[in-house]
């Protein structure tokens, strides 16, 4: 038993003196290393807190998009029935006024025929009228023709 006392009493001296001279470090570390963890955990905490304030953010924007998209897609929709409706309204008075301006054009251009018409007919009327008095003319016809025309000269003398 001898032979357990002694190596137990070095035991204890030891462990004695490694407490006496560790505990300080030992407590510097775990009091360290204490604090190490619990800032770290603070600042994950924060972290996540930080994640989630934007993860809110961005979802109310998602929100907000979708509200402003359907707002677009329905102010879109008023101005293209709008715009249709312009642009129908405008077609229709440029309809009307090609259909004015045809019509004038046509009125126009029935005047100038008929002028073109009368013109050729009286032409062709006097053409065939003097071929006429050309074939049925007889030289007798002309000498008294230019008896009577001479007589009328005379007369206005």
């Amino acid at each position: 038993m001898k032979e357990l006392i002694l190596p137990f009493f070095n035991f204890t001296i030891l462990v004695g003196f490694l407490i006496y001279k560790g505990r300080k470090p030992v407590a510097d570390f775990v009091r360290d290393r204490h604090h190490q963890i619990a800032q770290q955990t603070q600042q994950a905490s924060q972290g996540r807190a930080d994640a989630d304030a934007k993860n809110q953010d961005a979802e109310a924007k998602l929100v907000g998009y979708d509200a402003e998209r359907s707002a677009l897609q329905a102010q879109l929709s008023v101005d293209a029935a709008a715009m249709k409706s312009r642009v129908l309204a405008e077609a229709q008075k440029l309809s009307a006024r090609i259909v004015s301006d045809a019509r004038l054009t046509v009125d126009a251009m029935t005047k100038e025929l008929k002028a073109e018409l009368k013109t050729e007919l009286a032409l062709t009327v006097v053409a065939r009228a003097e071929s006429l008095l050309k074939e049925r003319l007889t030289q007798s016809d002309r000498i008294r023709m230019t008896e009577e025309f001479s007589a009328q000269m005379g007369a206005s003398k």
